[in-house]
């Protein structure tokens, strides 16, 4: 009979959670900075307009900052592309550690990441987190939107459904509330396991 193993429990396995987790950091932080470079940027764009029609000014906000509006687009990219990857990868990484790489590849490794988490917990600690669990509906609204940033799709606009496909401003971003996802789901998965040693495991640089 096999058993459940412990944190604890002895061997070397491959670790890439700590890295991405250093990434999410790192990228939120230079969206933060590009977002900051741009304020006097749109200020001194408008002060330049000072008044023009609203529609032109802001046509010309928009094209004297393109350069620091792609560099803040790409780095809120990346910051949620790698808070999905630091939650997949350590709940892999904690799946294998407990329940062995055998069994998690047989029973979990092609479920959702939330639908893992959820197993694990059920399977470690005997508590049930049900759909409607904040935690589990965060990593799922997190990882959808993700799949909308790597599957990306092409649709017709037309008088009717124009307004929808309106670019939101790169500074209206809710980019922190994606990085607490991930905060989140560490925080809860160490409440359970108090054998993760999180400072070790998740630190925002590497010194």
């Amino acid at each position: 009979m096999h058993k459940l193993l412990t944190m604890k429990d002895e061997g070397a396995w491959t670790v890439i959670h700590g890295f991405y987790y250093r990434c999410t950091h790192d990228y939120l932080a230079k969206y933060e900075a590009a977002i900051e470079k741009m304020k006097p940027l749109q200020e001194q764009a408008r002060a330049e307009m000072n008044g023009m029609e609203e529609d032109v000014i802001r046509s010309y906000v928009l094209y004297e900052t393109k350069t620091v509006r792609e560099e803040a687009e790409r780095a809120a990219s990346a910051t949620c592309l790698y808070a999905c990857m630091t939650i997949e990868a350590f709940v892999n990484y904690y799946g294998v550690r407990r329940v062995g790489e055998a069994f998690y590849k047989q029973n979990l490794e092609r479920l959702r990441p939330e639908q893992k988490f959820a197993v694990l917990v059920a399977i470690c600690w005997q508590d049930l987190l049900l759909h409607d669990d904040d935690v589990l509906k965060g990593i799922k609204g997190l990882f959808e939107h993700r799949n909308s940033l790597i599957h990306a799709k092409t649709n017709e606009v037309n008088q009717q459904n124009a307004e929808r496909f309106v670019a939101r401003e790169v500074e209206d971003i809710d980019l922190k509330s994606k990085v607490n996802i991930m905060e989140r789901f560490i925080d809860k998965l160490c409440e359970f396991d108090n054998d993760i040693n999180k400072d070790a495991e998740f630190r925002k640089s590497e010194t």
